[in-house]
């Protein structure tokens, strides 16, 4: 059992989801409670599967991103970075 440290980005992106309208209504028993479980589950695998990504939300080209701004980029997950450093062993 490894224990991965989310990145700065994946906390941010997980406090906005504590705080949205979803998660209110799931405690008030309005909606179901799998459907915010599922969030969180992307949020702490890679942000941008909950997200979409930067390269969605900025609108530009792909061919004119960095590789920090490309979806799924590994650096943006505390469990890829573990894996990212597991290969390395």
């Amino acid at each position: 059992v490894l224990f991965c440290r989310l990145t700065e980005e994946q906390r941010q992106v997980y406090q906005s989801f504590l705080d949205s309208k979803e998660v209110y209504q799931i405690l008030n028993g309005d909606m179901q409670v799998f459907s915010g479980l599922i969030a969180l589950r992307k949020i702490c695998n890679h942000p941008d599967l909950f997200s979409g990504g930067p390269r969605i939300l900025k609108g530009i080209p792909e061919d004119q991103l960095t590789e920090e701004e490309h979806f799924g980029f590994w650096k943006r997950s505390g469990k890829l970075m573990v894996v990212e450093s597991l290969l390395r062993l």
